[in-house]
């Protein structure tokens, strides 16, 4: 360690010390003081508050997303792993076991979830199609929007191509973007 962080570690122990003991006077002196009433004898110590970014709307006629084989399992195991281990035991622990258990799963105890999860998307497919027709028809004028709903930046996976692929939708035509070159 180098003499001037010795010394300024040094400082900083001392005015930690007095500040404790200037404290300590304070409340001795007054044991009804509130702690809100206690002087401050630095603001660089304190960080400065970040702003909350803003979200986009969501509009909340628009369909959710699907759930995943996953999470079809948790759905269904919950219950039967929470009398497993007990009424003390937390949702941490409830989960951590249901994870365990998806893991030792073999692909065939798998399949009843994986056909749910393609049901589900093959669901949210028909929707978002519906959903979009809507929207390209001009029926939905003024639509609803959640304020509270975060947007939804994730890319989806197209079908044969192995590839991540964000798709935008523009009035003239679609456009799509491959997202595999940012990967590396």
């Amino acid at each position: 360690m180098t003499s001037q962080k010795r010394k300024l570690l040094l400082d900083t122990y001392r005015a930690l010390a007095e500040n404790y003991t200037t404290l300590a006077n304070l409340l001795e002196e007054s044991p009804d003081l509130a702690i809100t009433d206690i002087p401050t004898t630095s603001s660089s110590t304190s960080k400065p508050k970040r702003k909350k970014a803003k979200t986009k709307q969501q509009n909340v006629n628009k369909p959710k997303r699907p759930s995943s084989a996953y999470i079809f399992f948790t759905q269904a195991q919950t219950e039967a792993v929470k009398e497993e281990l007990g009424e003390s035991c937390s949702m941490r622990m409830v989960f951590t076991e249901l994870a365990k258990r998806w893991k030792e799963l073999s692909p065939k105890q798998k399949e009843p979830y994986n056909r749910m999860a393609r049901e589900s998307s093959q669901q949210y497919m028909r929707e978002l199609d519906e959903y979009s027709q809507h929207i390209d028809d001009d029926e939905y004028d003024e639509l609803d929007y959640d304020e509270n709903s975060q947007h939804d930046t994730r890319a989806t996976r197209t079908k044969g191509k192995g590839k991540h692929m964000a798709t935008t939708k523009d009035t003239s035509d679609e456009e799509t973007t491959d997202l595999s070159d940012l990967s590396d």
